[in-house]
């Protein structure tokens, strides 16, 4: 492989990085949105009255939102760092940001499969 051939390889792997880092950026972006919506839910005045524990319960799921938030913020952090100094970045980065994001995704999904009943049975007819 010549000199020109390495430049070329180099440069198309430093492009896959960006679009890869580029997509996260939106993903991660997309769970923000998506966690601000639950949390304007557990502020929301929509559930009836007279449910035992009511406040106990919507505390729990939004400090477990604000926790999801942080490490998204984190993560959204770290990508941007990343995408700006983009020629130093390297291809093991952006797959611990995407595993980090896997995680979340998880954790996610954990919150929404007990939130979302809870609040179904909660709120005003």
């Amino acid at each position: 492989m010549d000199n020109n051939d390495h430049n070329e390889k180099n440069g198309n792997d430093d492009e896959q990085i960006q679009e890869e880092s580029l997509k996260l950026k939106s993903l991660l972006q997309g769970h923000l949105e998506e966690l601000e919506f639950l949390r304007f839910l557990t502020e929301a005045p929509i559930y009836r009255s007279g449910i035992l524990n009511l406040f106990e319960n919507l505390e729990y799921f939004k400090n477990q939102i604000n926790k999801l938030e942080s490490i998204n913020c984190s993560l959204l952090t770290d990508l941007d760092s990343q995408i700006e100094e983009m020629e130093q970045a390297s291809s093991y980065r952006t797959e611990t940001i995407i595993s980090k994001r896997v995680e979340l995704n998880d954790k996610i999904r954990e919150l929404k499969s007990h939130f979302y009943p809870y609040i179904k049975s909660v709120v005003k007819d």
